[in-house]
């Protein structure tokens, strides 16, 4: 499935930036990361364009928790990350 990542988006009534191809720390073992407080997320560089956007997915989940105040648990957040691209992907494969 492929979708283009957008340079920013509104969340909240907050603008959101997405800082592509970042400089992650190694030693983070982090593929992207959201910083809240400057209401950014950031993608990894280095990574297949489908991990990219599973990535995204994950990071904005994330930032739909924070900025709605709901809280979900990491693993939550994978497995909802997990599902939604399931369904996009099973969207795109529609005839």
């Amino acid at each position: 499935m492929k979708f283009r990542i957008p340079d920013g988006f509104n969340l909240g009534g907050l603008w959101w930036t997405v800082e592509k191809d970042s400089a992650i720390p190694a030693e983070s073992s982090r593929y992207a990361e959201t910083l809240y407080r400057i209401e950014t997320i950031r993608l990894g560089k280095g990574y297949s364009a489908q991990r990219v956007q599973e990535n995204f997915l994950h990071e904005v989940i994330h930032a739909v928790s924070e900025c709605g105040s709901i809280g979900i648990s990491e693993k939550q957040v994978t497995q909802l990350s997990y599902g939604l691209m399931s369904v996009l992907q099973q969207l795109e494969a529609e005839p």
